[in-house]
């Protein structure tokens, strides 16, 4: 199980590397839902998905051994654009 330490400092890492980005109401969907809905649109990050933060992360949590040994990823999709 992921604990709440473990977010934070995932976060510390990402936070300089990823874009601020504002939260925007949502007039429409809080309106069919009955709740206040709030969007954050990762859209606007640098691969234009919220991908870039789990490949990231993973990235930059490598021992330096691993880091020697290189690393290979695949994607068809916005995974690869980072």
């Amino acid at each position: 199980m992921i604990k709440l330490h473990h977010i934070i400092q995932a976060q510390a890492h990402l936070r300089p590397h990823l874009r601020q980005l504002p939260l925007r109401y949502s007039q429409a969907l809080s309106e069919r839902s009955g709740a206040r809905v709030w969007l954050k649109l990762e859209s606007q990050q640098p691969t234009g998905s919220f991908k870039i933060r789990g490949a990231l992360h993973k990235t930059m949590s490598l021992t330096a051994a691993e880091r020697a040994a290189g690393l290979v990823t695949a994607s068809a999709g916005n995974h690869g654009l980072g």
